[in-house]
């Protein structure tokens, strides 16, 4: 899959490929705070190109995610682009995340983790049909 529009925030990078899913990966070892999640949502929202899109969101390497980054990333206006949120996880912290973040924000959007790349897109390519 190719990159079409391309945003990197400090703590993440944010694509658009051209089947048509964003993908946001965390950057290795960085501490996400509101103020990242709020540039993730901004850059999310501008790849989007303003169609509802499936989101496959790689946590694997990132180190933390604060509470209030997890509340605005629950409720912000990235609910109005993206479909569905595959969670990419792949140890025991980034599981944790995950889990945490599913089951205390309560995100209005169906959201699944996964350990394998290829189950996440297929999951989320049902979103497109």
């Amino acid at each position: 899959m190719n990159k079409i529009n391309e945003i990197t925030t400090r703590t993440t990078k944010i694509w658009l490929d051209d089947v048509g899913i964003i993908h946001s990966l965390g950057l290795p070892g960085v501490d996400h705070s509101l103020e990242d999640a709020i540039n993730i949502v901004k850059a999310i929202v501008a790849v989007s190109e303003g169609k509802a899109r499936p989101l496959l969101s790689d946590i694997r390497q990132i180190k933390s995610i604060d509470r209030e980054a997890r509340q605005h990333l629950a409720d912000s206006e990235i609910n109005d682009v993206v479909l569905a949120n595959a969670v990419m996880v792949d140890s025991p912290l980034s599981r944790m995340i995950g889990n945490f973040f599913n089951g205390f924000n309560k995100p209005p959007i169906p959201l699944k983790l996964f350990s394998d790349e290829t189950e996440a897109v297929n999951w989320l390519l049902e979103f497109m049909k």
